[in-house]
């Protein structure tokens, strides 16, 4: 159970009166907190950019494979918008079988989400408001478990609630809340994995090893890191059975192998395709100096508690990445003192599960692994339950001192992370939609257009989801077309605008050498977006005013 680090000492009138008045004002500050991380979870939900990730989930959720995708709409013809978002609806007879031959073609992630979008999708719809509203709520259902999972270690009411309230005040919490993809499921399956592994080692029931055994496919399905959670966890039983005697060890292991062999059939697909996942794998080894690195990894942290879309370079990223890993150190610490080693040893595995080989990989072959924040999701959550013990032990103690810092901290990281939700509302875009900003600036040019047209490099389009994007934040009015950029420029009639859209040098001078089309580059998309007008159009308006579809399908609502 949960100790202070004081020994018990009697206690006056005015003391106890004082302690039952700062309770008061912590459990009410809790359930404001939660109330409104719960509500701004499901304010604005299709305001952002539809990005890159988001629109391949939708595709393969759909169930399209990128063949059939590319196969349709790479041959160089003009297509409308709506024939390109029909790929991000379900054909009627597709089902369960189309989404396993999608998710087949691209085996790094693991189905169990993809399946649970498309029954979703075919219930509520399949615009980005919808998907949303799912992650939203899988967000909302996590909460029980975490507590269960806080409760279930500490044996307190004070830390698990505090520890619910930090996770519903958490901005990287909201953010990934938002995402029409699976990393809140791999949260809830991660919290309801420990928890299911802690009531296993309590009750020594067969029932209960059995549900951790489902619990651990369920999150093998979910995303494919959980193998490292998993890794994180068989320690932890060493850990029990060799240093507190506790003879579990082989019905641990019996359960994770009935859960290698329910997942064994994705495994399969997973080997037959390795070397296209390793390829599909390849843009995290993108590798930075020591101190660009030091500067994401230690800016990551504040993150946790402080987000105001500033780049991580910025002075008070900094400082409050410092203050989360400050904190987190003396919440180790304090875990170490305050609590069974089998506790601590959990908390700290929990924590090390994602981060430490992702680190490790980074350390060794270089990349940014452990610098991309969704990867180390179950390690937040460590983090963050290890702050929850600190921060409930200080507000418990009976030192005046120590209650008042705890409830300092509790207020000042209520308030900034609240506050750094609310200013996350109202953006059309945020740091981990990545290009999302770009797509913005290039709808704004070409909506604002009568009859626009908008050529793209092949190459550009090679992830099927950057096309899927962008054309998603398009009028019915606009056209497209996929066209090699090492062909000769064939612009068909019809057209007073043309967009070319990262076009190769090579394809802008054939194009200004045999063409009597006025080409001009945008002045602050610069190379990236050219624009060919014929010499008998008129503008119909300014490009200075984003024009957004009338009926957005897309994360980004009405200005």
């Amino acid at each position: 159970m949960s100790t202070t680090l004081i020994q018990d000492q009697p206690v006056r009138p005015a003391q106890q009166s004082g302690r039952s008045r700062a309770s008061s004002c912590l459990w009410a500050a809790i359930v404001i907190t939660v109330i409104a991380g719960v509500v701004l979870r499901f304010v604005n939900l299709d305001r952002k950019v539809f990005w890159i990730d988001e629109a391949h989930y939708s595709i393969i959720a759909s169930g399209h494979r990128y063949t059939d995708f590319q196969d349709a709409l790479y041959d160089g013809h003009v297509f409308s918008v709506a024939e390109l978002k029909s790929y991000l609806r379900p054909e009627p007879a597709s089902g369960i079988r189309e989404v396993l031959s999608a998710k087949a073609q691209d085996a790094k992630h693991t189905p169990f989400s993809y399946l649970l979008y498309n029954w979703w999708g075919n219930w509520q719809g399949f615009d980005v408001c919808s998907l949303r509203l799912l992650t939203a709520i899988l967000s909302l259902l996590a909460l029980p478990f975490l507590y269960w999972l806080s409760l279930e270690l500490f044996e307190s009411q004070i830390v698990s609630a505090i520890y619910v309230a930090l996770i519903a005040a958490s901005p990287l919490h909201y953010l990934y809340a938002q995402e029409a993809r699976g990393y809140y499921l791999w949260c809830l399956i991660t919290a309801l994995t420990g928890v299911l592994q802690l009531r296993a080692f309590r009750l020594r029931k067969n029932s209960a090893w059995l549900s951790y055994s489902a619990a651990v496919a369920f999150g093998l399905y979910s995303f494919l890191l959980s193998c490292l959670v998993t890794a994180a966890q068989l320690v932890y039983s060493i850990y029990r059975q060799e240093f507190e005697g506790n003879r579990s060890l082989t019905r641990w292991l019996g359960s994770v192998a009935l859960a290698l062999i329910a997942f064994s059939p994705w495994l399969f697909v997973l080997i037959k395709n390795w070397n296209h996942t390793l390829h599909a794998w390849s843009w995290v080894e993108k590798k930075f100096d020591a101190a660009t690195y030091a500067m994401h990894w230690l800016g990551n942290f504040g993150l946790l508690f402080y987000d105001l879309n500033l780049p991580r370079s910025d002075p008070s990223v900094l400082l409050a990445g410092l203050t989360a890993l400050l904190l987190t150190i003396c919440a180790i610490a304090f875990l170490w003192h305050g609590q069974r080693r089998s506790t601590f040893v959990f908390v700290v595995l929990l924590i090390a599960s994602t981060a430490l080989p992702l680190l490790c990989l980074d350390l060794l072959f270089g990349g940014r692994r452990a610098l991309t924040m969704r990867y180390l999701m179950p390690s937040w959550l460590g983090i963050e339950l290890a702050i929850a013990h600190l921060l409930a032990q200080l507000c418990i103690n009976r030192a005046y001192l120590a209650r008042q810092i705890g409830l300092a901290l509790i207020t000042a990281i209520i308030i900034v992370g609240i506050g750094s939700c609310i200013y996350c509302t109202q953006a059309f875009t945020w740091w981990h939609k990545v290009e999302g900003q770009e797509m913005l600036d290039v709808a704004e040019r070409i909506n604002s257009r009568r009859s626009p047209l908008l050529l793209i490099d092949k190459a550009w389009c090679l992830s099927p989801g950057r096309v899927a994007a962008l054309g998603n934040l398009l009028t019915a009015r606009a056209k497209i077309a996929i066209v090699a950029g090492s062909a000769d420029p064939n612009i068909p009639d019809g057209y007073e605008d043309v967009f070319l859209f990262h076009m190769p040098e090579s394809y802008v001078s054939k194009l200004r050498s045999k063409n009597n089309r006025a080409l001009s580059r945008d002045a602050k998309l610069g190379d990236s977006l050219w624009l060919a007008r014929s010499p008998h159009s008129n503008p119909s308006s300014s490009p200075s005013s984003l024009r957004l579809p009338e009926q957005p399908l897309t994360g980004v609502g009405k200005r």
